[in-house]
């Protein structure tokens, strides 16, 4: 038997399958199997001086799930990142210049390469058979991370404040599907699942303005009827076309209705100063 040959030499944060790929002190792959599409070359890091890959000074960051300090690529939007990954922006909305770093959030199993799947739930790559089969799906209620298959939980308090989840709510990670765009949301009449797994669609979660941006799953609906008590269909998001479906957000109680038993309706502003109500 001839032994398999060492696989090529990688670079700071280029794809990998093992350790002795990546260059630098320290260095180690995060591979497939954990989480990283087609594996990435980091190392461990204390500020962005040990990030600097030659040409551009990236991100030293603890990621999701780590528990360490790691260098992670810089971005401005998804043109930036490898395959199977998108860009979490980190500056304000409306900044002159955005940036953030490239996150693994895998669409497809081809992603992950022949010896791992991607999770929809997590949009994280996992060992062949490794997807989660127990937690709530999206738009199900929560009382914490671990309760979601995401392992992402919206609460109806955050940081002190009301957010209007009632009960919580899972939601999960996507790449924006073609067609998104500025003026009318999405092209067509109806709005895409993306990678969202189970009945979800995958919209723009904050910053992002384009396609691979960064999105979040929310549970689809046709009417608030198809929603939990406290929450609403939004299916004309953009205000200037209304799509056949929709996603299941929190209500303004104000205008649309008592807040569920155990709630009260609290007075808020949004960002143009309009008043509406937010259960909590």
């Amino acid at each position: 038997m001839v032994d398999a040959a060492s696989p090529p030499m990688s670079r700071l944060l280029g794809s990998c399958v093992a350790d002795g790929q990546c260059p630098g002190n320290g260095a180690f792959c995060r591979t497939a199997q954990q989480g990283y599409p087609l594996g990435m070359c980091t190392v461990p890091c204390t500020d962005r001086t040990a990030c600097d890959d030659g040409a551009i000074y990236n991100t030293c960051a603890t990621l999701r799930g780590e528990t360490m300090m790691t260098c992670i690529p810089y971005c401005r939007n998804a043109a930036d990142c490898r395959p199977g990954y998108t860009c979490q922006v980190t500056s304000a909305q409306g900044a002159p210049q955005m940036e953030g770093y490239c996150i693994p959030v895998c669409a497809s199993d081809a992603e992950c390469g022949g010896t791992s799947q991607c999770d929809p739930y997590t949009g994280r790559c996992v060992a062949q058979g490794m997807v989660g089969t127990t937690g709530a799906l999206t738009g199900e209620m929560c009382n914490s991370n671990a309760d979601c298959r995401s392992g992402q939980c919206r609460l109806s308090e955050e940081n002190g404040n009301y957010t209007g989840y009632v009960h919580g709510y899972c939601e999960s990670l996507c790449r924006i599907p073609s067609g998104y765009n500025t003026s009318n949301f999405f092209s067509g009449d109806t709005l895409p699942q993306g990678s969202c797994a189970g009945n979800a669609v995958c919209i723009p979660g904050g910053n992002e303005e384009g396609v691979n941006d960064l999105g979040v799953c929310l549970a689809s609906c046709m009417s608030a009827s198809d929603c939990r008590p406290g929450y609403t269909c939004s299916q004309n998001p953009s205000g200037n076309h209304t799509f056949s479906n929709g996603f299941c957000v929190p209500m303004d109680c104000m205008r649309q209705g008592a807040c569920p038993t155990g709630f009260t309706c609290h007075a808020a502003q949004d960002a143009q100063g309009n008043a509406y109500g937010i259960c909590g």
